[in-house]
Protein backbone atom coordinates (compact mmCIF):
# COMPACT_ATOMS: atom_id res chain seq x y z
CA UNK A 1 0.00 0.00 0.00
CA UNK A 2 1.53 3.35 -1.00
CA UNK A 3 2.68 5.43 1.96
CA UNK A 4 1.00 8.55 0.55
CA UNK A 5 -2.46 6.91 0.86
CA UNK A 6 -1.75 6.06 4.51
CA UNK A 7 -0.58 9.62 5.19
CA UNK A 8 -3.72 11.01 3.56
CA UNK A 9 -5.80 8.89 5.93
CA UNK A 10 -7.31 6.83 3.13
CA UNK A 11 -5.99 3.60 4.61
CA UNK A 12 -5.09 2.79 8.19
CA UNK A 13 -1.39 2.32 8.94
CA UNK A 14 -2.11 -1.07 10.46
CA UNK A 15 -5.08 -3.32 10.96
CA UNK A 16 -5.08 -5.36 14.16
CA UNK A 17 -5.99 -8.81 12.86
CA UNK A 18 -6.00 -10.14 16.44
CA UNK A 19 -9.16 -8.19 17.32
CA UNK A 20 -11.44 -10.45 15.28
CA UNK A 21 -11.57 -14.08 16.48
CA UNK A 22 -8.05 -13.79 17.93
CA UNK A 23 -6.70 -13.78 14.36
CA UNK A 24 -7.71 -17.44 14.08
CA UNK A 25 -5.01 -18.34 16.63
CA UNK A 26 -5.91 -21.07 19.12
CA UNK A 27 -3.97 -19.34 21.95
CA UNK A 28 -1.96 -16.12 21.53
CA UNK A 29 -2.23 -13.60 18.69
CA UNK A 30 0.52 -11.01 18.27
CA UNK A 31 -0.30 -8.01 16.11
CA UNK A 32 2.58 -6.95 13.86
CA UNK A 33 2.93 -4.05 11.45
CA UNK A 34 1.22 -5.33 8.31
CA UNK A 35 0.29 -8.72 9.73
CA UNK A 36 0.16 -10.95 12.78
CA UNK A 37 1.52 -14.19 14.14
CA UNK A 38 0.24 -16.85 16.49
CA UNK A 39 2.17 -18.20 19.46
CA UNK A 40 1.56 -20.78 22.15
CA UNK A 41 1.70 -20.82 25.93
CA UNK A 42 4.42 -22.76 27.72
CA UNK A 43 3.93 -26.51 27.33
CA UNK A 44 2.38 -26.23 23.85
CA UNK A 45 3.83 -26.17 20.33
CA UNK A 46 2.63 -24.31 17.26
CA UNK A 47 1.44 -26.71 14.56
CA UNK A 48 2.19 -26.57 10.83
CA UNK A 49 -0.89 -24.41 10.15
CA UNK A 50 0.84 -21.68 12.26
CA UNK A 51 -2.42 -21.14 14.17
CA UNK A 52 -3.16 -24.24 16.23
CA UNK A 53 -1.37 -25.08 19.49
CA UNK A 54 -1.04 -28.68 20.66
CA UNK A 55 0.15 -30.08 23.96
CA UNK A 56 3.87 -30.89 24.00
CA UNK A 57 4.78 -34.27 25.49
CA UNK A 58 7.39 -33.07 27.97
CA UNK A 59 7.90 -36.65 29.17
CA UNK A 60 9.71 -37.40 25.91
CA UNK A 61 12.44 -34.96 26.99
CA UNK A 62 11.87 -34.55 30.75
CA UNK A 63 14.61 -35.66 33.09
CA UNK A 64 12.46 -37.43 35.68
CA UNK A 65 14.61 -40.01 37.43
CA UNK A 66 11.78 -42.56 37.59
CA UNK A 67 8.24 -41.93 36.31
CA UNK A 68 6.80 -39.09 34.25
CA UNK A 69 3.16 -38.14 33.68
CA UNK A 70 2.39 -35.80 30.79
CA UNK A 71 -0.19 -33.14 31.71
CA UNK A 72 -1.88 -30.62 29.44
CA UNK A 73 0.69 -27.82 29.26
CA UNK A 74 3.21 -29.50 31.58
CA UNK A 75 4.36 -32.69 33.28
CA UNK A 76 4.81 -34.22 36.71
CA UNK A 77 7.49 -36.61 37.91
CA UNK A 78 6.50 -39.53 40.13
CA UNK A 79 8.53 -41.92 42.24
CA UNK A 80 8.31 -45.64 42.87
CA UNK A 81 7.17 -46.94 46.24
CA UNK A 82 9.80 -46.26 48.93
CA UNK A 83 11.11 -43.13 47.17
CA UNK A 84 10.03 -39.53 47.32
CA UNK A 85 10.46 -36.54 45.06
CA UNK A 86 13.36 -34.27 45.93
CA UNK A 87 13.03 -30.46 46.01
CA UNK A 88 14.16 -30.26 42.36
CA UNK A 89 10.84 -31.98 41.43
CA UNK A 90 12.57 -34.44 39.05
CA UNK A 91 14.84 -36.58 41.24
CA UNK A 92 13.55 -39.50 43.30
CA UNK A 93 15.50 -40.29 46.45
CA UNK A 94 15.20 -43.23 48.80
CA UNK A 95 13.87 -43.08 52.32
CA UNK A 96 16.27 -41.66 54.86
CA UNK A 97 17.81 -44.36 57.01
CA UNK A 98 19.47 -44.02 60.38
CA UNK A 99 23.25 -44.28 60.31
CA UNK A 100 24.63 -47.62 61.30
CA UNK A 101 27.08 -47.56 64.25
CA UNK A 102 30.68 -48.13 63.22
Amino acid sequence: MPQVLIEMGLFPADIDECVVSNGGCSQNCINLEGGYECSCRQGFTLQLDNKTCADRDECSVATCSQGCINLVGGFRCECDSGYFLDADAVTCIGELRQSQPV
